[in-house]
Parts: structure tokens; sequence; C-alpha cells
């Protein structure tokens, strides 16, 4: 070795090192013949041994018969059970060439800048950029007609709930460019939301039971290409250093949340929510003196937006104890003020965005402070805000309300006493009278008749229009009088003299709202199911709706 790398030769070299070379090179080829020897009786096999497979080890048997050496040496037991696979590519596979071949699609899509073609059943590639495309659903893409449809449904049913959106400009968008994605993104996100906020029991009822629901594969359709497009439009924003104002997509992550949260999927609500909290600071939605030099159309629906928003996320965040993000601002959408091609909105919508600016951190972070109490001051300064709040008679508002904006106010004013009276009970000392507005261990009871009163004199439809903020503010109220009627059971027992009104038939109100949350979510809903659960370890009486036939059904949701 040494020669061949020098290229020399033995009298080039010392006598003695010349010696030294070829004695150690004797030795070398001594020890190479020596371990031949030794591995002369071992037989490498061409499949190993269980144990060997799974270490990733050579098997050398001895002989021809287990155990092999390495199975000896950590005394296991040698087997060969594993069944021997070919080597290298199992041939095609059908599932591989459909993965290819749409592959080969979404790329040529993309090249072209068209919105994604219908598809079959087969799932497409997920984008890394995409949070959480549906693929559960057929990725079929409903015809221009269906999202016409829906669309008219939106405006004519669901504009008093969210008075952002211009209906019939996004109609003529999709209609005159298929290659509009920020319109074809906000088009099915809406659409998706129209479903699952009017039709929200049909559609549990549909996924719960696998069940062919035109519904649900509808709805389900109109959120994945929603997905897509507002993806392909996201690309398409980053590649040009796009600057322009992109209210657009701001709305289209705003109804997705909508659309994922009202069918359960808080992963993805949230997801949507803080992209569109996110594209809100972005705009600096949440700095008035930003707005004050826009035109005043463009003001008022930004305005609107910002107000829409904080009042989900504190929804949402109270629902999840999640900590919400954006502060509350002092400028509210004038009453009255007419935008052209969505409208105007009356004295509640400002009502509500104040109710909901009560909502500090100490209360929406209850549930997950473990008892931890607040700086005094914030919680003085709350007690004066609710204790304010509470002396104001909304029922002299009501009757000048829509139906509509009448269930939301009041709903979500009572809504806010059970959730200060689940803060109190940590932090200030309870009463037992029931005329004590702010601090009375009863309140739960009070707030509950006056929700079945509100709930008794409006209809069907004005309820059902506010799908899952509704539902989840019937739950937290029941929830609470169910912890009432657990700590004092002669509140459900039957009439007793001297009794205040207030107590009398509280169980017979707990389980009017239990119909009402049947009627807004349905049997399959979370809320509902929790509650039967709720009443169960509380020994209540829980009606069976386990067996609910679909006629039975249509008695507690009236069809749209």
């Amino acid at each position: 070795m040494v020669f061949r790398k020098h290229n020399c030769s033995l009298p080039d070299l010392k006598p003695g090192l010349a010696i030294f070379i070829i004695h150690f090179s004797d030795i070398s080829c001594n020890r190479k013949l020596h371990y031949r020897k030794m591995e002369k009786g071992k037989k490498r096999t061409n499949y190993p041994c269980d144990g060997c497979s799974l270490r990733r080890v050579r098997c050398h048997l001895q002989g021809s018969n287990p155990p092999c050496n390495e199975c000896r040496k950590r005394s296991v037991e040698c087997t060969f059970l594993r069944v021997p696979r070919k080597r290298g590519p199992k041939g095609p596979r059908s599932s591989t060439t459909h993965k290819v071949v749409n592959y080969q699609e979404q790329i040529r899509q993309n090249r072209s800048g068209l919105p994604l073609p219908a598809r079959g059943p087969t799932q497409s590639p997920r984008s890394p950029s995409t949070p959480g495309v549906e693929n559960e659903s057929t990725a079929q893409q409903n015809p221009l007609e269906v999202y016409i449809e829906y669309l008219d449904k939106f405006r004519d049913h669901l504009t008093c709930v969210w008075p952002i959106v211009n209906v019939e400009s996004l109609k003529s968008r999709i209609s005159g460019s298929p290659n509009d994605h920020d319109a074809w993104a906000l088009a099915g996100a809406v659409c998706a939301t129209v479903i699952a906020q009017l039709r929200l029991s049909q559609l549990r009822l549909s996924k719960q039971h696998n069940l062919a629901s035109d519904d649900n594969s509808i709805a389900e359709s109109f959120a994945h290409h929603a997905q897509l497009s507002h993806n392909l439009s996201n690309q398409h924003h980053q590649s040009t250093y796009y600057k322009e104002d992109t209210t657009v997509s701001l709305l289209t992550a705003f109804f997705l949340h909508i659309y994922f949260a009202n069918t359960e999927r808080i992963r993805l609500a949230t997801v949507y929510l803080h992209e569109a909290i996110s594209q809100l600071h972005l705009q600096s939605l949440h700095r008035p003196e930003i707005l004050v030099s826009l035109a005043e159309d463009q003001r008022e629906l930004l305005l609107r937006i910002f107000w829409l928003v904080f009042v989900t996320e504190r929804t949402f965040c109270v629902q999840n104890c999640f900590p919400p993000c954006l502060k509350p601002i002092q400028t509210f959408p004038l009453s009255g003020f007419h935008i052209q091609g969505v409208g105007e909105v009356d004295a509640s919508f400002q009502l509500l965005a104040q109710l909901f600016a009560l909502l500090d951190d100490n209360i929406v972070m209850a549930a997950d402070r473990g008892g931890v109490t607040p700086d005094s001051s914030n919680a003085d300064n709350l007690y004066s805000a609710l204790s304010a709040m509470a002396k104001q008679d909304f029922s002299a508002l009501a009757p000048n309300l829509p139906e509509t904006q009448r269930v939301n106010v009041l709903m979500t004013g009572n809504w806010i006493h059970i959730l200060w009276w689940q803060f109190a009970l940590s932090h200030y000392q309870m009463s037992s009278r029931m005329d004590d507005t702010m601090l009375s261990m009863l309140k739960p009871a009070k707030v509950a008749h006056e929700t079945m009163r509100l709930l008794g004199s409006v209809s069907q439809q004005a309820i059902r229009t506010h799908g899952y903020g509704l539902e989840l503010k019937v739950f937290r109220i029941a929830d609470a009088l169910i912890d009432v009627l657990a700590c004092n059971t002669w509140l459900s027992s039957s009439l007793q003299p001297g009794c205040n009104s207030m107590l009398l038939g509280a169980r017979d109100v707990l389980h009017s709202l239990q119909k009402a949350l049947l009627l807004i979510g349905g049997p399959e809903s979370l809320f509902h199911k929790k509650l039967m659960l709720v009443m169960a370890e509380s020994q209540l009486p829980v009606p069976n709706v386990k067996n609910l036939t679909p006629c039975e059904e249509e008695e507690y949701v009236e069809d749209s």
C-alpha cells in the first residue's frame, strides 16, 4: 500500500524502515485471512429475521437453522414471521394515478390563473399555505345559479345580522369574471354561512348519521372552493406586491370563521378568526383617527366590519376560554346611515356594540383563571358599568326594534348578566335577595324567565336566524339555571306559600330552554348534548330526543 501510494521502491528506503513496512503488511494480510476463516461458519441470509429486520442489522445464521448470532447475543427469540415483500416499486396503484392527475391539473390551473374546475370525489394535494382545506366532501363546484340563489337568501334573511356585504355587486363580479378569486372566495364563504346559519340542525343531523343531504354537500362545496379561491387570491397578492384594499379578503376569512364555528370545527374557526383580526389590524380599522380621512360610505362600512368582528371574537372567546385580541374603540357606526347596496343599521347595532364592550378580559377569561382576583379598580369599574346596564330599561327600546334585532339585543343583555353572575360568585359576597340586581344568588332564575318570555314572543325564524351565537347564549343561561336548581332543590318543587314568583316553575323554564336549544341547533348540537348530560348529573329529568324521526324534527325546526 505504501509503495503504490508513493510510487517508490525498496532501495529508496532505509533498510530498517523497509523491513518494518513488509512486516506490517504481513500482519494485515494474516488478520484478513483470520477473519475470513471465522466467518466461513456464518451464513448471511437473503431475508433477515424479524429482530434484525426491525433493527436493520445484518442477520447471520450459524448453519441453516435459527437463532442468528444477533438474537443469540441478546437472548431473544429468532423468528421469521414477517412475509418477505418484493423489493423495489410494487407496481402502479390507482390512488397514485389519481394524485398525479390532480397534481398536474393543479399546476396547469395555477399557470393559467383560472379557478379550479369541478372534480370528482378524489382528493387534491393540500397547499401548505391553506389552513385545513376540507377534503372530506366532494370537491365539485356548485353552478353559478346556486351561488346566486344563496346570495339572494343572505340578502333577504341575514343582511340584518351582518350588514356588510353588497350582494348585488358580488353577484355581478362572479357573473362577469371567472378569474376574480376574491369575489368567488367571498361568495362561497357567504353561501356556506347561509346554510349553516339558517339550516343548522338539518346540517348537523345529516353529518352525524352520514345521510345523503343536499344541504350538507352544497355547504361543504361552498366552503371548500372558498378556501381554495382564498388561497389562490393570497398567493396572487403576495407575488404581485398587492397593496390595494383587502376588505373582501377580510370578509372571506370572517365568514369562513362563522361557517366553521357553526359546524363546530373550532380549530379551523380559530384560524380564520385570527386571520380576519390580523387583516383588520393591517388596515388600521382599530384606529378611528385613520378612518376620519376616508369617504363617509367607506368609513361607515369599515366601522361596521370592526364591530362585527369585535362582537364575534368576544362571543367565541367566552365560549372557548380564549384571550381576546381586539380592544373596543369609542367610535360607532351612525344609525340610519344608508350605504349603497348594503343598507342601514338602526340603534340596536350601537347598543349591541356597547353591550359587548362591557365584556373585558376579567369576564371573558373567568373560566380559565382559577379564581385569580382581578385588579380592584378594574373590578369596580366593571361593577359600575354592569350596574348601569342593569338599571337601563331595554323593554322601552325593544318594541321599536325589528324582531330579529330585538332577539339579538335582549338575549345579549341576558347572557352578559349570566357571565357577570358566574364571575361574581368567585369575587364578591352574594346576596339571597331576588331584588338585588347585581349580586343575587338567584339571578339566573330571573334571567331564564325573561329569556323564555322573549323567545315566546317572537317567531321561530327570528330565533333561527342567529344560529350558533344565540345557541351558546341559551346554553349558558340554562347551565346557570341548573347550578341554581342543584344548590337549591326546593326551587324545582311544586308551588310553596310565600315563594317568590320568579322561583316558581324553574324546572319548567329549564325544559323550555332545552326545547329552544333543540329548535336552534337540533338534537346533534354539542350544546344540547352537554345540557342533557348536565341535567342528568344534577338528577333532573332528561327528555328523550335521541330517537326523533324526521317528521318530529320538523316540529322543532321550521323549514326556511
